[in-house]
């Protein structure tokens, strides 16, 4: 059951958090400013593809043919770079039809407590923390996961899904929602596991 709590302009929500990032900033009674690139940006920018060889010399390419390891690392490679399009395309949609929202490049990405279990399987990580925060509800944009551009997509469709991404508004409550947010942030807290 879902259950939302309104003071004035503040809002609960819920972040699913990965560990291994920003630890000094997530404890309990925190309170924090979302207004800089986030770390999901940050890898995608700066991902480089490892330079891998073998005893023998063999670059990584020349390994392809005889190794499941390299194919998987590129395979890997190959992803990274179809999202970093997927990125650049979504940010530039939003700097040219809709700049009054949050940029995925800066924001935090908030879920509704109905959410936890989807968004948990979703991203797929054993190594994560769930926190309740307190939010301005006035400054949370909604869009839906669904919407997101497919990484395999020819560059035309991926432009017209990122439109559909940034326009989507709709009162209903859907599993694959997400909320981009950026500005204050208080941290309620740690849902125990």
């Amino acid at each position: 059951m879902f259950i939302m709590i309104l003071e004035g302009d503040k809002m609960r929500m819920y972040h699913i958090h990965k560990k291994e990032y920003y630890t000094e900033l997530w404890q309990v009674g925190n309170t924090f400013t979302i207004n800089d690139e986030n770390h999901f940006w940050k890898f995608s920018k700066e991902y480089q593809t490892p330079i891998y060889k073998d005893k023998n010399d063999k670059t990584l390419f020349e390994m392809a043919e005889i190794s499941k390891e390299v194919l998987s690392i590129m395979e890997n490679a190959i992803n990274e770079y179809r999202i970093l399009i997927r990125e650049i395309t979504l940010e530039n949609i939003r700097k040219e039809f809709f700049p009054n929202l949050p940029s995925r490049q800066k924001c935090i990405w908030l879920a509704r407590e109905d959410q936890i279990e989807y968004w948990k399987k979703n991203i797929n990580k054993s190594n994560i923390d769930i926190y309740e925060v307190e939010v301005d509800e006035n400054l949370l944009f909604k869009s839906r996961d669904s919407l997101l551009p497919k990484i395999n997509e020819k560059y035309t469709d991926i432009i017209e899904h990122a439109n559909n991404y940034w326009n989507y508004s709709s009162d209903t409550n859907n599993e694959d929602d997400e909320y981009l947010y950026i500005g204050s942030v208080q941290i309620i807290r740690k849902i125990e596991e």
